[in-house]
């Protein structure tokens, strides 16, 4: 894994893993695999080591083929940290929750990468600064955001 190479446009968060993880068709599974093994699709490091807590089997099928993370940097804290003011909410705790929804919606308005995320979670992301397309649409249509920024 690296954070080198070309510059993705996308990146994960946990439930898409889960869902990239779990997903029982062999054409789909190998599609989001040569997406993350090209590094097409990014995953924050945060993101996976969530995954790895909650997933550990599941975690241990797709890490070796995660060609990009994305490592925090002080730009995404703080721009996470806009978000919870813009917001006026706190961090969310959660079980498990190591505000990695948070984070990689910061990752995602720095960067302007689009967050591939489920249908159901997709929601989370409201007004958190950043585009947000679930995996159904990405294959569709590869950049088709289904919610908008703000």
């Amino acid at each position: 894994m690296s954070e080198e190479g070309s510059k993705s446009s996308h990146i994960c968060d946990c439930a898409a893993l889960h869902e990239i993880a779990t997903t029982q068709s062999n054409n789909l599974k190998s599609f989001y695999i040569d997406q993350l093994k090209s590094g097409a699709l990014a995953v924050p490091a945060r993101v996976l080591k969530e995954f790895r807590d909650l997933y550990e089997d599941e975690a241990a099928e797709l890490e070796p083929m995660i060609a990009k993370t994305i490592g925090m940097k002080r730009t995404y804290q703080a721009a996470a940290a806009r978000i919870v003011d813009k917001n006026h909410s706190g961090f969310p705790r959660r079980p498990y929750d190591g505000d990695t929804d948070l984070y990689t919606a910061a990752i995602a308005s720095v960067e302007d990468y689009t967050i591939v995320t489920t249908t159901e979670q997709a929601g989370e992301y409201d007004g958190m600064e950043c585009e947000v397309t679930d995996l159904a649409t990405w294959v569709d249509g590869m950049d088709k955001p289904t919610k908008k920024k703000g």
